[in-house]
């Protein structure tokens, strides 16, 4: 589905999903268009990194996307551009219907399901798997053919990655990353690894260019691979020794030998637990300067890097010199990184009863009056606005990570989405504008649907039906139909042939809907 910042219930009393992004700045001249090079360039070819991904106008097409059978959404494009979803379109079973079935766990059954990637209306070409993708929906790495190939979607340019050495193997953790490709935050650059074992190369593509670096990862194998939020460094998880003793390097979960397969509506998780070596992280800088061994990473943070030492302390490394973020005794999982303010929202696991918040930093720890359900993990996603919803218990509370406060809402209350001073608030079947900074809250018409569908591209918000812009403070308009996707212009991407659940998959084709205004 789309990168969109949807609300995400974990459980109760847990942290929700990060809010939206700060009001847009006037969109900038686009950069001028380059071929790809397919050659890696003698020196360093990687600038500076972009604050901020350019702004980019909605591609929602006008026409029909994929045709009219069952089908399941797996990614669209922030603008609208393109969509990959898999769909069914012969009776490959031989029982006389094209169909496809919802079984136990969410199981697919009935006809097989082929992968489409659309850009644009039409039917959409066959793909073997969308890779990887930048946040602007503008790249694309797909393969498809046993090749894989980056894409330029704004005109269809393509550099084809495997003849350049791509390692295209993937690993079979669902729901993850590809461990090879990766983009950086604002869509400036693509990290790849090029060969296998020692010869292995981290390879930093600057898009606007095609001019690559390449970098020694150290390591005599490489797992996986991502580009840091900061823009600073490609952080690669690598095998050195032979921990768990089988006289071989192998990774922690199992290399997958077939195409990822298309998925029902109903997530299922395969279990892959306490196999292969364990892996060491290696901060590769993107400028090709000196590479590092970091045992206990947890994240990046502003220009430091936050690291766990035994037993449970967070110390923040940071111009050559070490600072305790928390201590033993707080035993601290990480619940969010702001790195504009160079903070940690972080829960303490050791003490008893539920895990308390604190937002630590360098010299400053503020405790808040919000806990959570046990932590087992570090969820280091950078955080996206001032503010981010929590829900201790049965409250509801926000934090603005600017100021350190938090502000009670209505017992009940779910925070969809914020822009500005202002954040959507469900309340029951209701919507409600409450302005963060004021505390006046601004009740709106109409009533939402009881399935909690939601997406947002800010300043626009849909709750299902109702799609509202909270930069205006009114109400756009509603559109009919399950909401699959939706574009920075308000258009809404909805299933023509029928909705889906959690018992039938969604019919098509599939259609972008403006609102009808109320």
């Amino acid at each position: 589905m789309q990168r969109s910042l949807t609300l995400v219930a974990i459980a109760a009393g847990a942290c929700a999903a990060p809010l939206l992004p700060p009001p847009p700045r006037p969109p900038p001249s686009p950069p001028a268009r380059v071929a790809p090079s397919s050659r890696p360039s003698a020196r360093p070819a990687v600038p500076a990194p972009e604050a901020k991904p350019p702004e980019r106008p909605a591609r929602a097409p006008t026409g029909e996307i994929g045709t009219a059978h069952p089908l399941v959404v797996e990614q669209v494009a922030k603008d609208g551009g393109w969509v990959v979803f898999c769909q069914a379109r012969s009776d490959g079973n031989g029982d006389g219907k094209v169909a496809a079935e919802l079984g136990p766990g969410g199981k697919l059954g009935g006809d097989a399901l082929t992968r489409y990637f659309a850009r644009g209306a039409g039917p959409g070409e066959a793909i073997d798997d969308l890779l990887a993708h930048d946040d602007s929906g503008r790249w694309v790495v797909i393969a498809r053919g046993g090749s894989v190939s980056l894409v330029d979607t704004d005109g269809g340019a393509e550099t084809n990655l495997t003849a350049l050495g791509l390692d295209a193997r993937s690993d079979a953790l669902a729901f993850r990353s590809h461990r090879a490709v990766a983009f950086d935050a604002v869509g400036s650059r693509l990290a790849y690894l090029r060969g296998e074992g020692k010869d292995t190369r981290v390879i930093v593509r600057v898009l606007s260019t095609g001019g690559e670096t390449a970098l020694d990862p150290g390591a005599p194998e490489v797992w996986r691979l991502e580009l840091d939020a900061t823009g600073r460094f490609v952080i690669v998880q690598t095998l050195i020794d032979d921990t768990n003793r089988d006289k071989k390097l192998t990774w922690p979960a199992p290399l997958r030998k077939e195409p990822r397969p298309c998925r029902g509506p109903v997530a299922s998780y395969d279990a892959h637990l306490g196999r292969g070596d364990e892996p060491v992280v290696r901060l590769l800088p993107v400028d090709g300067g000196k590479t590092e061994t970091v045992p206990g990473f947890v994240t990046t943070l502003g220009p430091g890097v936050v690291v766990r030492e035994p037993p449970s302390r967070l110390v923040l490394r940071k111009n050559g010199k070490t600072e305790e973020l928390t201590g033993d005794k707080c035993g601290a999982r990480v619940m969010l990184v702001d790195h504009e303010r160079e903070q940690l929202l972080v829960a303490c696991t050791k003490p008893k009863g539920r895990p308390k918040l604190e937002l630590v930093s360098s010299g400053k720890a503020v405790a808040l009056d919000a806990d959570v359900a046990h932590q087992s993990r570090d969820q280091t996603d950078a955080a996206a606005s001032r503010w981010f919803a929590l829900y201790p218990g049965n409250d509801t509370k926000l934090l603005d990570l600017a100021s350190r406060r938090l502000i009670g809402l209505t017992p009940g209350d779910v925070v969809l989405a914020s822009f500005g001073s202002r954040s959507l608030v469900r309340r029951k079947r209701a919507l409600v504008l409450f302005d963060v900074e004021s505390g006046a809250e601004h009740p709106l018409g109409g009533s939402v649907s009881p399935s909690l569908d939601s997406l947002s591209a800010p300043p626009l918000v849909m709750a299902a039906p109702i799609v509202v812009n909270l930069d205006e403070q009114k109400v756009v308009g509603t559109v009919a139909g399950r909401p699959l996707a939706m574009t920075p212009d308000g258009k809404v991407l909805v299933a023509r042939g029928g909705d889906g659940d959690g018992a039938v998959l969604s019919v098509g084709p599939l259609v972008w809907q403006a609102p009808v205004a109320p």
